[in-house]
């Protein structure tokens, strides 16, 4: 009798994880690890189902209901405007043998749960229909989890409309109001013009190639020392961290000389 548990209990595993590894693209475990999907449309048509594994990351509660259990992540960018997602549920079960009552169900715009927006923390199980419609803003990554209630497990097929593939317009030239050269220990703001359309992506500021802080089209920096600095910054739309990376400008560049104060 244990023998034959055991054996059921290695095709179930064997059978969750060859099914998990047919969602493409793939499942992460958490917001920050998700791969960043050039357009909605990439979800298009994708069938998967969320992870077995307790991993309790979802953006729950929400609203004031709902409790993470088993959550899975995909992440993705727009070109902006109106978009709906559709997600159909089906084949629902609980891997610890209570009665299935289905998933809950989210959108939101920054890992850290902030940026609702969508949320369904009722549970939605067996033949359940979501849709979530939105006025998606340009270039920004948004967050989509998905768990299970009381950890079920459930397959879904996604369709979607809207969201195409967001292209980055040529950044503008570095423009300040700093006289060159500057004076040591002076600070000033450095900017290349917004993108088109509210396109918001990333910024990536450089001085000497060392990554600056800050990740919008304007920029404060600081010079405690005197000498010739190179100033960059390119717009990306992904995560470069990781790799996901849909677009991406060249950079733009500017010398700045730092000298003594004459006075």
């Amino acid at each position: 009798m244990k023998k034959i548990t055991l054996l059921l209990s290695l095709t179930f595993a064997l059978l969750i994880d060859r099914i998990h590894s047919q969602c493409v693209p793939e499942v992460a475990d958490a917001c920050d690890g998700a791969l960043v999907l050039c357009s909605l449309d990439e979800l298009n048509g994708f069938r998967c189902m969320n992870t077995a594994l307790i991993n309790p990351t979802a953006c729950l509660p929400c609203y004031g209901t709902g409790t993470p259990h088993n959550s899975s992540w995909w992440a993705f960018v727009a070109q902006g405007g109106p978009a709906e997602i559709r997600m159909q549920f089906s084949d629902c079960y609980n891997p610890f043998g209570n009665s299935p009552s289905g998933v809950q169900v989210g959108i939101v715009s920054a890992c850290d749960c902030s940026g609702i927006i969508s949320c369904h923390s009722e549970c939605n199980g067996n033949g359940a229909l979501i849709i979530i419609n939105s006025n998606l803003q340009a270039c920004k990554i948004y967050y989509l989890w998905v768990d299970g209630c009381n950890g079920d497990v459930c397959n879904f097929i996604i369709t979607t409309s809207g969201g195409k593939q967001p292209i980055l317009d040529t950044l503008s030239n570095i423009s300040s109001i700093a006289r060159n050269p500057i004076c040591k220990g002076a600070c000033y703001e450095f900017s290349v013009n917004p993108q088109a359309n509210d396109c918001l992506p990333e910024y990536i500021w450089t001085l000497d190639s060392m990554r600056l802080g800050g990740n919008t089209n304007t920029a404060i920096i600081c010079f405690p020392n005197e000498g010739s600095f190179s100033l960059c910054v390119y717009a990306v739309i992904g995560n470069p961290s990781s790799g996901s990376i849909c677009s991406q400008t060249q950079a733009k560049c500017i010398q700045v000389v730092v000298e003594k104060s004459k006075t």
